[in-house]
């Protein structure tokens, strides 16, 4: 669930500047690169937690029409499933800056992203920090992606 939850915040952040990108087949990569768990978290199962997400990366691939760059948003977020809102959004002259909130199954998720576009393909960092039953937990991501041809 976290890892459709990150691919829809990223296709949610691309959709909502409408002069930002191409219109297209993209394709995305997420790798969490760290994870910070609760001090109060067995070391075996945090270990298996770490491996599990580390692990391998998640690429998922998205046709974001220009109907949907125009309209963005809305449409954007149904990906999201609604779960999701952005408390700051900023994606003008190459660079990304957003923080958003997303709603869990074990709570709140803050999320910050930052990092660098272009019409046709985006670089960015992620950092999600999130609270469940044993303490607050903390994922960071490297994001890429590219827009691989039109929507087929």
């Amino acid at each position: 669930m976290r890892r459709k939850t990150i691919a829809a915040t990223v296709c949610m952040a691309l959709a909502t500047s409408a002069a930002a990108i191409e219109p297209g087949q993209w394709r995305s990569t997420t790798q969490i690169v760290e994870v910070t768990m609760p001090e109060t978290m067995p070391a075996q199962v945090a270990q298996l937690v770490r491996q599990q997400l580390g692990d391998r990366a998640l690429t998922s691939a998205n046709c974001i029409t220009q109907d949907e760059i125009d309209n963005a948003p809305e449409r954007m977020f149904a990906e999201s499933q609604g779960r999701c809102e952005y408390s700051r959004f900023d994606m003008a002259d190459g660079t990304i800056d957003a923080a958003a909130q997303c709603q869990t199954d074990q709570g709140t998720m803050d999320m910050t992203m930052h990092g660098t576009y272009t019409a046709s393909a985006y670089a960015m960092t992620m950092e999600m920090q999130a609270q469940t039953p044993m303490g607050a937990m903390t994922f960071t991501s490297d994001i890429s992606g590219e827009r691989t041809g039109p929507c087929s």
